[in-house]
């Protein structure tokens, strides 16, 4: 069976700076992933999705960290899992909240829909969280995506590509789904913590989505050369 194209999204946006070398690199792993699963900072971002569900509770915070830094690693990976998880919960603590979530009218969705199609590239999105809330009379929806990388810390560029991909990815959703909602493009949030950044897809997003369709021409041309 013919593997369709696909990236997923927070490798798309490194993809769109990367050097030709990197970006082979990157097509190699999207068309050859790794048969082990590996989930990097795995128990932070369990505690950053709790907490944006319940921006009041400091403590949720404060629990996740206790519990890492009680962690007894027994290996090297645990130990730099470890490590990661604990420095990300330390930068994040100090970000603040999107006002979306300070609101007691906020609901939480959990689509089976991941993902969105652009020319044919299946884009993997998979949100941390997708999110409703009336605003003016209409059902709004957001998402926030996680950036976790400390080597690999986005531009402005980079994370406008997150937002602006969760934008279209909504967009696709409420089609199928929720037709009468509409896309609150200002929380489509690129979350990139070791940036302590948070980037939304408000404004004119023309350059980053045709940014987005030359990336995708050209995830194309390598996958089919790979």
């Amino acid at each position: 069976m013919k593997q369709g194209i696909r990236i997923s999204v927070n490798q798309l946006a490194t993809f769109v700076l990367a050097s030709q070398p990197k970006k082979q690199r990157i097509i190699h792993q999207q068309k050859n992933p790794s048969t082990l699963i590996v989930s990097w900072y795995g128990k932070a971002k369990s505690v950053m999705r709790s907490f944006y569900k319940d921006p009041m509770n400091i403590g949720l915070i404060e629990t996740g960290l206790k519990e890492l830094k009680e962690t007894k690693p027994k290996s090297k990976w645990q130990v730099s899992n470890r490590q990661g998880s604990i420095e990300i919960l330390e930068r994040f603590i100090k970000m603040q909240v999107p006002k979306c979530f300070e609101g007691d009218n906020v609901e939480f969705v959990k689509p089976s829909l991941k993902s969105l199609s652009i020319l044919g590239v299946e884009i993997i999105a998979s949100p941390e969280l997708i999110f409703c809330f009336h605003q003016d009379g209409k059902l709004r929806y957001g998402a926030v995506k996680f950036h976790t990388s400390k080597s690999g810390k986005f531009t402005r560029e980079q994370s406008k590509v997150v937002a602006a991909a969760l934008k279209l990815y909504l967009k696709r959703y409420i089609a199928e789904f929720d037709p009468e909602a509409e896309v609150a493009y200002e929380y489509c949030l690129s979350v990139d913590v070791f940036n302590e950044a948070i980037t939304n897809a408000g404004g004119d997003l023309k350059d980053i989505e045709k940014t987005i369709n030359e990336a995708c021409h050209e995830v194309i041309k390598l996958w089919n050369a790979a």
